[in-house]
């Protein structure tokens, strides 16, 4: 979903990982990224395997360590359907 601060998400990844888990990846629609995110994920960088995002927030030169996804052919292949 949305990742704004990124409080929640982190919060999550460190219970996860108290609890036993060897691998976190995380996978976020909406990448708002605001205020002090990007300390906050510089700071727990090894809590998470891979980050991902799609690009459905401009986050031009704003991606801290997330791989970025074109959500548009998802989209695009949503909208041909309805209008078929």
């Amino acid at each position: 979903d949305i990742v704004d601060s990124g409080g929640t998400v982190l919060l999550g990844a460190k219970a996860l990982k108290a609890s036993g888990a060897k691998d976190i990846h995380l996978f976020a629609t909406h990448l708002v990224l605001s205020g002090e995110s990007c300390l906050n994920f510089e700071r727990n960088e090894s809590l998470f395997k891979t980050r991902h995002g799609a690009d459905t927030i401009d986050q031009t030169n704003k991606h801290h360590g997330f791989r970025i996804h074109s959500a548009t052919g998802l989209f695009t292949d949503y909208i041909r359907k309805i209008l078929e």
